[in-house]
């Protein structure tokens, strides 16, 4: 295609831009489904640890439809999205969604230990989570030492227990 339009006299070769329009959709087609796939499986993963959490909680009809509802629309955004840049997006957000979702879960459970203080029942313990991303523990671009990685690793076991001590659960990302 580059050949054609830089060409000083293109009329010749007009008849090939369209083959060439052809297999370039075809492999733009092909990317796109294998990353819907990817990213619906992702949506799902997503979904299936809000719900995990709605059971702790009692799965109350109001709480889980405020909860899934935001992330079941983003499977209908994906399956009609053309756009890899845009599906992976979406992917992203499905991961805020969840994780806004099972901070709402954590403020019902609280106001449902607030309500239920003192009674004989007690509602079930919610532990917070607490999201580790790695690569924010350590300054360095590659580890190239046994040094490094004993660094690496002290700072990761740091973060570990005092999440641990808090008594948080610890989602590594």
């Amino acid at each position: 295609m580059k050949t054609i339009r830089s060409a000083p006299v293109p009329f010749g070769m007009v008849h090939e831009v369209d083959p060439l329009i052809h297999t370039v959709q075809q492999v733009n087609d092909k990317l796109v489904g294998e990353q819907r796939t990817k990213s619906l499986r992702q949506i799902d993963a997503q979904i299936a640890a809000v719900k995990q959490e709605l059971k702790v909680a009692g799965d109350d009809p109001t709480l889980s439809s405020s909860c899934l509802k935001p992330l079941e629309s983003l499977k209908d955004q994906v399956a009609v999205q053309t756009s890899l840049a845009h599906i992976t997006q979406i992917e992203t957000e499905a991961v805020k969604l969840k994780d806004a979702a099972i901070e709402k879960i954590g403020r019902f459970l609280a106001e449902q230990a607030e309500a239920k203080k003192g009674g004989l029942e007690s509602p079930p313990k919610f532990k917070k989570p607490k999201v580790l991303i790695p690569k924010t523990l350590t300054t360095k671009t590659y580890l190239e030492s046994q040094n490094d990685i004993e660094e690496f690793l002290a700072a990761l076991r740091k973060e570990l227990e005092a999440a641990i001590a808090q008594d948080e659960r610890v989602e590594i990302r």
